[in-house]
């Protein structure tokens, strides 16, 4: 019994092992082919995509050639608007070139008629100085005796030789010119008038430009004075309440003082006496100062007027003989006048030596308005100035015939 039961257990677990396993075989199958579907329907939705993709970009191209060829058109349209302009323009100036030339040509026709009118008169003028001879002075005073307004233009033209068609032509031609230029006149001072108009306009708008804008800035000043005046009133305010505060406090009964407190206060009262002081001493000590200063100016100045470079003479130079007619004053005459150098302190200041022989030099005294020195010495004791020249000495023919003369005596 105990077999047929397992062997019955048996079978039943192989059936149904059997069947799962068919089961499992089917929804695999169905899985696979659920997963194919999907994918392709995920490729299809792709394709769509790109495809949606290039009909956006041709559209977009489209849009794009549409736009360039709207634009080339504008630029067509602005050509042939300029080319319109300009051919106008043209037109402009050709009238104004026939308008010219018909100035030119009703210009030349007054002057054609004006030498005509001219020619005649000319012509009359060398009859009536023919005729004036046979005139007599009672002919002339009968013809003043007509009045004019009695006499018509014919006779008037007649009587001077002129043709009365010609006389009035030439009239109406010159009050055509008349009015011509009444009218343009009359143009340009209504041009005038409007340019005027226009720069009053203009004016009265800086003006008001101006106004307003002095206007914002003298909001934005009492806007900042107000703060300052807030501030000032807030500080006043504190002031105010610090000196109550403190006249409140001296009201109250003051303590005994005790003699810590009084040597605070006596320390208190040296300090200012010695701020005072100190104060005082200083202010005598710049006024001292400044005292001695001027002083001192004074001093300067009082020496510089007596000892002025410029009012100095210039010193005797014996190898420049422009210079002999300038001395130098002796203020203080010194004992010894061998050693005294009448140059003094020009020696070294101006000039100075090329050579070591100093002795010759010293020999010449600048008295002597010629002095006797020999060419070859001199050639030796060449000066040389601080400015940079040298000073040769210039002397003149006649000195040694002289100094020959003097030997022969």
């Amino acid at each position: 019994m105990k077999e047929n039961a397992a062997n019955n257990s048996f079978t039943a677990y192989t059936k149904n092992t059997v069947i799962n396993s068919d089961f499992g075989n089917i929804t695999n199958k169905e899985k696979g082919k659920e997963k194919r579907k999907e994918k392709g329907k995920e490729k299809e939705k792709e394709k769509r995509k790109e495809k949606e993709k290039e009909k956006r970009k041709e559209k977009g191209k489209e849009k794009r050639k549409e736009k360039e060829k709207e634009k080339e058109k504008e630029k067509e349209k602005e050509k042939e608007k300029e080319k319109e302009k300009e051919k106008e323009k043209e037109k402009e100036k050709e009238k104004e070139k026939e308008k010219e030339k018909e100035k030119g040509n009703e210009k030349q026709r007054n002057e054609m008629n004006l030498m005509k009118v001219s020619k005649e008169m000319n012509e009359t003028k060398v009859v009536k100085e023919t005729n004036e001879t046979k005139v007599t002075k009672e002919e002339e005073k009968s013809f003043l005796e007509y009045s004019l307004s009695d006499v018509s233009i014919s006779t008037v033209s007649n009587s001077t030789g002129i043709d009365s068609d010609l006389y009035n032509n030439v009239i109406k031609e010159i009050k055509k010119e008349k009015r011509r230029k009444r009218r343009l006149r009359k143009k340009e001072r209504e041009r005038e008038r409007e340019k005027e108009e226009d720069k009053e306009t203009e004016k009265e708008r800086d003006k008001e430009k101006d106004k307003e804008r002095d206007k914002e800035r003298d909001k934005e000043r009492d806007k900042k004075n107000e703060k300052k005046n807030d501030k000032k009133s807030e500080i006043e305010k504190d002031i105010v309440t610090d000196k109550e505060e403190d006249n409140e406090e001296k009201r109250r009964p003051k303590k005994d003082t005790s003699h810590a407190l009084r040597l605070k206060e006596e320390k208190k009262k040296q300090k200012k006496k010695r701020r005072v002081s100190k104060e005082r001493n200083d202010s005598e000590r710049r006024h001292k100062k400044e005292k001695d200063r001027k002083k001192n100016k004074k001093h300067k100045r009082s020496k510089s007027r007596n000892n002025c470079v410029y009012n100095e003479n210039i010193p005797k130079d014996p190898f420049n003989p422009l210079l002999l007619a300038y001395e130098k004053r002796k203020k203080h005459k010194k004992r010894n006048e061998e050693e005294s150098d009448l140059s003094g302190k020009w020696k070294h200041d101006r000039y100075e030596t090329t050579s070591d022989e100093d002795e010759a030099v010293k020999t010449q005294m600048c008295d002597n308005s010629f002095p006797k020195i020999d060419v070859h010495e001199l050639r030796k004791n060449l000066w040389k100035s601080k400015a940079g020249g040298v000073c040769v000495p210039q002397i003149n023919q006649d000195m040694n015939e002289r100094k020959k003369d003097k030997l022969f005596k």
